[in-house]
């Protein structure tokens, strides 16, 4: 009859000289069914690179909305964070300066409409004079050259006025977003201040922070990009990489792609950049045991017993853990029990492969 030999984790200082293997088979005790130690062999699989980042949206078409004139803030026409049209009104400066200066530019106005309405009706009189031989051609063309230049000054004053009107009536130069408004009703402006900006939220970037492997290339590599629970997925581009590295040696990237439109700038955002793939071998997760210093250890079948095996593992793919070093495809290594073998959990007992 084939003797049977059972490896009880209570004698776990005779793996240290080996233990003689002898059948595959599980058993019945008092206790139940011994669970049997089963091994596999390292395969190849694909592991692909997959490095978390976080990043903030934020627009690349961005319009600052500056006072053109100097005054107080009389009125406010649009909410922050609301979509505005081109020529939309954001803003009217008022006050005494501005009241001031429309006054002076009516009275110009007014001066330039009654100095053009004489010229024409002094016009009018030499063109009849000369018709009738009581004056000379150089006294009519004196006239009208007075016209010309009546009309000419009224037309200066008419743009002037209306660079006047532009210039308190704030409008959007663009369809966009109204946000970052740095002023309220009532605050007193320079010439120059910067009271907003309108961001068109179709043309965004994400600048995002990682921390990559040494000696990967980021640029052109493709972006996963995580929203909301109930957004779908997007997908970007790395464009550009930027050399510095802060203290905890995250480095800084640019991130585009057309389905990056739509996201909300300021919004705080994640997901991860697939680097190349690669076939490495593997072995499941379960058959790695840790010690408290994080050092991956498996236990190697072998003709003399299990033997305890210090290993360098890589990249992680749900279940199948990349092994850099100290395996080869032809050996095997227990699959459960990993933990109970390293740890002597006496609790359990298995029965050793052949």
């Amino acid at each position: 009859m084939v003797n049977r030999l059972f490896l009880s984790l209570g004698i776990i200082p005779f793996l240290a000289v080996g233990i003689a293997l002898s059948s595959t088979q599980a058993v019945a005790t008092d206790t139940g069914i011994i669970p049997k130690v089963t091994t596999v062999q390292p395969t190849p699989h694909r592991f692909s690179l997959a490095i978390p980042w976080f990043g903030q949206v934020q627009p690349t078409q961005a319009v600052t909305i500056a006072a053109r004139s100097a005054g107080t803030i009389t009125t406010l026409e649009a909410n922050d964070g609301a979509m505005v049209h081109k020529d939309d009104l954001l803003f009217t400066l008022g006050g005494r300066e501005i009241a001031s200066r429309r006054r002076d530019l009516n009275i110009q106005l007014h001066s330039a409409q009654q100095r053009l309405k004489l010229a024409q009706k002094n016009l009018k009189i030499r063109q009849a004079m000369v018709n009738e031989r009581l004056s000379s051609n150089e006294l009519f063309n004196g006239a009208r050259q007075t016209v010309a230049q009546a009309t000419t000054r009224l037309s200066a004053v008419t743009q002037a006025l209306a660079l006047f009107d532009a210039a308190i009536r704030i409008r959007a130069p663009i369809n966009g977003v109204f946000t970052e408004r740095t002023v309220n009703i009532g605050q007193y402006v320079v010439s120059g201040a910067i009271l907003a900006k309108v961001i068109n939220p179709n043309h965004v970037r994400i600048e995002a922070s990682i921390f990559p492997p040494s000696g990967i290339v980021l640029q052109g590599l493709p972006i996963t990009i995580r929203g909301a629970a109930n957004e779908k997925e997007r997908h970007g581009t790395v464009q550009q990489r930027f050399p510095e590295a802060n203290a905890a040696g995250a480095v800084r990237i640019w991130i585009i792609g057309d389905e990056l439109a739509g996201l909300r700038p300021g919004t705080r955002i994640s997901g991860q950049l697939a680097g190349a793939s690669h076939r490495a071998l593997a072995i499941p997760s379960a058959a790695i045991a840790r010690d408290e210093q994080g050092s991956a250890f498996v236990f190697v079948q072998t003709k003399q017993g299990l033997r305890k095996r210090a290993i360098q593992t890589g990249l992680v793919d749900h279940s199948w853990v990349e092994v850099t070093s100290g395996l080869t495809r032809s050996e095997r290594v227990v699959a459960t029990g990993a933990y109970e073998l390293l740890y002597g959990d006496f609790s359990r007992i298995y029965q050793a492969p052949d």
